[in-house]
């Protein structure tokens, strides 16, 4: 494989079709603006839990896919499959970099890493998340984001959060805000049919929201020749593919220097 291209593993473990919620929604949008925006040559697997493997989506249609058997309805399930099984099946896959789209990442394994956090609300607000979930996160989160090359955050709140409760450095943070270009998959019930499904009669309702004037996204790419109105996806995919070709080189060497190892044997079935 040719220093410029790269070989980009998608850390979909965490995906239940039809109930991640926006993690999902996310996921769904970056692939294709990912596949548009690599160059010649750069390839892509997706690693993905049973449940997405036997739904609909762009893993495995757009793009390769390959099985952690692992259930990620349980979240046990979800931790097992990314710490423990994925690491060998990306090692085996000869990726050079893992992006992880749900906030954790591996700890381990050859390849260099990219984790978008969505939020530290964990840590901001405990009692969003009790019990053991809260130890999880309160010990996979941090340990992603510091074995992580880069950081990516949905808001500028987010990272302004890394930098002080986990004490990432501001400088290995992008920011790139979600929302700018979404495509819209569903169009608005009726005003008549949401008043007779809710029994509102003739009775005042909430005003819907005007949208406002088209304006350029806050953190719009400025670079000369760049496109100010770039939707998420695609500013989030172009970051990706240039930090995979910066990282691929790195990652190959370590891989010659270390030698092929054995690796443990995954049973997909």
């Amino acid at each position: 494989m040719s220093a410029g291209a790269p070989h980009i593993g998608l850390n979909l473990v965490f995906l239940v079709p039809g109930e991640t919620g926006g993690m999902e929604v996310a996921a769904r949008e970056l692939i294709p603006a990912l596949l548009d925006a690599a160059p010649p040559g750069m390839r892509f697997t997706a690693f993905v839990n049973r449940e997405a493997a036997a739904g609909d989506g762009p893993w495995g249609e757009l793009l390769p896919a390959v099985t952690v058997p692992v259930r990620s309805r349980a979240r046990a399930q979800w931790v097992l499959g990314e710490q423990t099984l994925l690491p060998v099946l990306a090692a085996r896959a000869r990726v050079d970099l893992v992006h992880s789209l749900a906030s954790t990442a591996p700890l381990w394994g050859p390849f260099r890493r990219v984790v978008t956090v969505h939020d530290l609300i964990y840590a901001r607000f405990p009692d969003a998340h009790p019990g053991l979930r809260d130890k999880g996160m309160r010990l996979l989160v941090p340990a992603a984001a510091r074995r992580s090359r880069r950081v990516i955050a949905d808001s500028e709140s987010t990272r302004a959060d890394l930098v002080e409760l986990l004490g990432i450095p501001g400088e290995r943070i992008d920011v790139v805000p979600l929302g700018f270009g979404t495509v819209q998959r569903e169009q608005p019930a009726p005003p008549a049919q949401v008043r007779e499904r809710f029994a509102l009669g003739d009775q005042a309702a909430a005003e819907p929201l005007r949208q406002a004037p088209p304006q350029e996204p806050r953190h719009a790419d400025r670079r000369p020749g760049a496109d100010p109105g770039r939707a998420p996806a695609a500013a989030r995919a172009a970051r990706l593919c240039h930090l995979a070709r910066a990282g691929a080189a790195g990652a190959r060497r370590r891989r010659g220097r270390g030698g092929r190892r054995a690796l443990p044997r995954v049973d997909a079935r």
